[in-house]
């Protein structure tokens, strides 16, 4: 039984790479509640195995090229600015499918599970 959890949210990055970032994030705030989540999400699903360690974000933006953006030639550390302490209510799990077309990624739902107090 999962609940509800408010997550912080900490900050925008680009992602893997500043100079070739793909995605555009918003990093949660470390949180033990949310580590347990998803390994418990893990279990759930022996078949899909994780490929690397878990970050905590918000997928803002996929990008299918580099944007031409004095932006991306930040500084290592590839962070906009903080963002000023707010909560996100995490109250519903999507699990999405996603494929690779020459248009740039096509996301379905598969299964959506609502989070009950």
């Amino acid at each position: 039984n999962l609940k509800p959890l408010a997550a912080e949210l900490q900050d925008i990055q680009f992602w893997p790479k500043p100079r070739q970032p793909r995605l555009i994030v918003c990093r949660l705030q470390p949180d033990p509640r949310l580590l347990k989540r998803w390994e418990t999400i893990c279990q759930a699903l022996p078949d899909y195995p994780p490929d690397k360690a878990f970050t905590p974000h918000i997928t803002l933006a996929r990008l299918k090229e580099i944007p031409d953006n004095p932006a991306t030639s930040r500084k290592p550390g590839w962070v906009f600015s903080p963002i000023p302490p707010t909560e996100w209510l995490l109250d519903e799990l999507v699990l999405y499918s996603s494929r690779l077309t020459p248009e740039g990624a096509k996301y379905e739902p598969v299964e959506t599970l609502r989070l009950q107090p």
